[in-house]
């Protein structure tokens, strides 16, 4: 195996490739932007030297134009140029697929998730996140909101919970108890099919972007 020795590049002098079909949409380019403003750039852009001369990107072209966005002149690069022009460039599509190729163990995001203070929306975690109606907005903060909130929906709404308490978990279990994954979209039950807000026994859950009938017969079908 080579030794690979990490030195500090222009960001200027690193040349995407031309064939990368990864897509870095802005919003993705944002939230790295966010990780290196939080974290420091802590992964090295791995580049192959072509006949030119240039460090062609061989892995990270996101991280490079988030360092860009943020006006990082600098950054650290380690070089491939063990590989041939074939591999580095077959690696640049496995790099980017196997990176695809696994999800989270959901339980256990969410707990850690829940005990650390993160702005995890900006970081990318949007999807884990409570959520909102459009034309509703998230109640205050407060120690007696959440109460009278709490009282009035049964099982306290996402809104209202204590993150740091492990709270937002236990509301979490709760809610995929009931067969509700976020992955599957708004307004939309166990199997993909959208469904109503009709729960029973008190227990009301609006706020929630998942509409809830807890004894739908519907569900079970």
């Amino acid at each position: 195996m080579p030794e690979l020795e990490v030195r500090e590049m222009a960001v200027a002098d690193l040349v995407p490739y031309a064939n990368n079909a990864k897509m870095h949409p802005r919003e993705q380019i944002d939230q790295i932007a966010e990780s290196i403003s939080e974290f420091g750039n802590c992964d090295p852009i791995a580049v192959w030297h072509n006949e030119d001369g240039e460090a062609e990107i061989v892995e990270g072209h996101g991280r490079v134009m988030a360092l860009k966005k943020l006006g990082i002149e600098t950054a650290p690069v380690i070089s491939l140029d063990h590989l041939t022009d074939e591999q580095r460039r077959a690696y640049t599509h496995v790099h980017n697929q196997t990176t695809l190729n696994s999800g989270f163990d959901y339980q256990t995001l969410v707990e850690d998730m829940d005990n650390l203070d993160m702005d995890w929306e900006a970081l990318g975690f949007a999807e884990f996140m409570p959520k909102f109606d459009d034309d509703e907005e998230e109640p205050q903060d407060e120690e007696n909101e959440s109460v009278k909130l709490a009282d009035r929906f049964g099982v306290a709404p996402f809104s209202v919970l204590d993150a740091r308490k492990g709270d937002w978990a236990d509301r979490k279990h709760q809610w995929m108890s009931l067969g509700i994954r976020s992955e599957l979209g708004r307004g939309a039950a166990p199997g993909g099919h959208p469904c109503r807000l009709t729960v029973r026994g008190g227990v009301v859950a609006r706020r929630l972007t998942y509409n809830i009938d807890a004894s739908a017969s519907a569900y079970r079908k």
